[in-house]
């Protein structure tokens, strides 16, 4: 751990921790360490506190390389003994223990630890500033930071020959993006699957290269209205909404798509047979779009922004298939049957071969055109599908239409009082139908088993515990939620949830000050409040650790006589100073100047 931290700092003083696009300089930030009550750069940890011990107490002399067990154990304990650094007993495990043991003849706190945690710190302002932000959708200056944070982690894990190491919620826009790679590959099998689905389905090759031409045009709709409308990218816009679309859309195509094939297997002619199916299936289409859009619209109201943007674009999806899908592909159908002319008999097996090919060779690239367009590169996507709806409908549209040319229509519109002569069903469709006329004859038993699992899904719903947990969105076995696990494992309740108290009043009455030292001191015997490994909730950050800081510093107390002429003095010995005119020159020197250690040394 000490020979990877001293790689961190020579790689920072080279410039080699800056992400693309920032210049190539020292990002580590200079601080005081509460834990060792020392300043340090950019990274700590127990590791440097017993190399500093080691090479500075004449007892020891060595460096950390050349001690022995022993040795560390014992500089170790002494760390842990020391008012001074025992905050180090922060970074060990909660499962940490300790037994006595003598040790060159000295009985020791013999410390094992299955886990040590330590920071490291950066200089917010130079990488970009503003807030930090732990959560997907974050834009280039979180992904700057989060990039620096990839490479301080790669030096500090080194080989990892005796140590592993795992960094906590750094990257949670780059694993996203990672993932959503990965991802993508399904939303491209998903495709071809689908349009293969629909090919096998209604019996089409124009059915299936038309399908996965329509999806790929539904990838661009997505994309540039949610842009128009201001909606945010991230893993859920760009990965869970496209997936919904395939389903949604695919599910109109197949159910227009058939309703007119069923108009035309009864003999009427393309035109004819798209007002009769549109007649039969568009009402149900549109119902359905519509109460689709409003299960997903319901999302607006739940006031997080990730998921309104969800339910947005999911609708935005919902409307755009029922038209690209819905609508315009089967008449776009209806133009190539009228092109193409009556069905002639059997096709040759060449044909069949040929039709069959083509329509696999269709499913794979719309399906790769989309997973170019969603995850990798929109422009290539793009190029990809343009060149795919003219190699798969265009060209054999234009040589359909040259073969055709010059023979007469051979369609025949029918009266629509005529009812020409069904076909023979095929036998899968003949099965389905017979199923589902034949079952309301067994209604009661059915009824029975309807409410047997409505009532057990109310069971199991009610026990439904709802989660938004971050851990949910990535793969178990990322380092991201491995880090997350490790959290939990090893600092479990002392780390806690962050929590604020707004305190109003005067805060340069010391009976106010008492008062917000008792508070916290309450808070310690609160069995449901975090604590630290002495015990205490945290408290050398707020105000009365930072009165204390000054007040028991000669050097600090001289500065604020110096610039404020007030002369600070505890003669009480509670850490404060004594009247309320001390305590605001005190404030106004520390939010001017900070609080000081010596003439070299801010402590905050």
């Amino acid at each position: 751990m000490y020979q990877n931290t001293q790689r961190l700092l020579r790689a920072d003083e080279r410039g080699e921790l800056a992400p693309d696009g920032l210049p190539s300089q020292s990002y580590l930030y200079e601080a005081f360490d509460l834990n060792t009550n020392r300043p340090v750069v950019g990274v700590t940890s127990i590791a440097d506190a017993v190399q500093r011990v080691l090479v500075n107490d004449p007892r020891y002399g060595i460096s950390l390389e050349d001690a022995t067990d022993g040795q560390v154990k014992s500089v170790i304990a002494q760390l842990l003994l020391n008012p001074q650094t025992s905050g180090l007993a922060d970074s060990l495990s909660v499962n940490a223990k300790t037994t006595e043991l003598n040790v060159n003849g000295q009985t020791i706190g013999y410390w094992s630890s299955p886990a040590l945690v330590f920071n490291v710190l950066a200089d917010n302002e130079r990488l970009g500033g503003g807030t930090l932000n732990i959560g997907v959708g974050g834009g280039g200056i979180d992904q700057g930071k989060e990039q620096f944070n990839r490479n301080v982690q790669e030096i500090l894990r080194g080989d990892e020959q005796t140590y592993r190491l795992w960094g906590i919620a750094i990257d949670a826009n780059l694993e996203a993006e990672d993932e959503g790679k990965i991802a993508g590959l399904f939303i491209m099998f998903t495709v071809i699957a689908a349009v293969i689905i629909v090919g096998i389905s209604l019996r089409s090759y124009w059915a299936m290269a038309l399908t996965g031409a329509g999806l790929g045009i539904l990838m661009i709709w997505l994309k540039g209205i949610s842009n128009l409308v201001g909606i945010k990218g991230g893993l859920i816009i760009e990965l869970i909404v496209p997936i919904a679309m395939i389903s949604l859309g695919v599910d109109f195509a197949v159910h227009a798509i058939r309703r007119y094939q069923e108009e035309k297997s009864k003999g009427f002619a393309p035109g004819q047979a798209l007002r009769l199916g549109f007649i039969g299936v568009l009402g149900a289409l549109t119902l359905a779009m519509f109460s689709d859009s409003i299960a997903f619209l319901s999302n607006v109201s739940s006031g997080i922004e990730s998921i309104i943007h969800f339910g947005i674009a999911a609708t935005i999806a919902v409307v755009s298939s029922y038209i690209v899908l819905g609508v315009v592909l089967p008449l776009v159908m209806m133009r190539i049957d009228q092109v193409k002319g009556p069905d002639r008999g059997t096709s040759s097996t060449p044909q069949r071969v040929a039709a069959i090919a083509g329509g696999i060779g269709a499913a794979v690239l719309f399906g790769t055109a989309i997973i170019l367009m969603v995850a990798i590169h929109q422009g290539l996507g793009l190029l990809v599908l343009v060149g795919s709806i003219e190699g798969f409908i265009i060209v054999p549209m234009l040589v359909m239409n040259r073969r055709n040319r010059g023979r007469q229509p051979e369609f025949e519109d029918l009266p629509d009082s005529a009812e020409p002569a069904p076909r023979d069903a095929s036998r899968v469709l003949g099965l389905i139908e017979g199923l589902v006329v034949g079952l309301p004859r067994f209604a009661p038993g059915l009824l029975i088993i309807t409410m047997g699992v409505t009532a057990s899904a109310v069971l199991l719903a009610v026990n439904l515990k709802p989660t938004f947990d971050v851990k949910d969105f990535f793969s178990s076995n990322s380092d991201f939620v491995v880090g997350l696990d490790k959290l939990d494992e090893h600092v479990g309740l002392r780390g806690g949830e962050p929590g604020i108290v707004y305190i109003e009043g005067d805060l340069t009455d010391i009976a106010a000050l008492s008062a917000i030292q008792q508070f916290v001191d309450r808070l310690s015997n609160n069995p449901y409040v975090a604590k630290d490994a002495s015990g205490e909730v945290g408290g050398r950050t707020r105000l009365p650790g930072l009165l204390r800081r000054l007040t028991g510093n000669n050097y600090a107390r001289a500065q604020v006589q110096l610039a404020t002429g007030v002369n600070i003095t505890d003669e009480d010995g509670d850490g404060f100073p004594d009247t309320s005119e001390q305590v605001k020159a005190a404030y106004d020197y520390m939010t001017e100047y900070g609080v000081p250690l010596d003439e070299s040394t801010l402590v905050f």
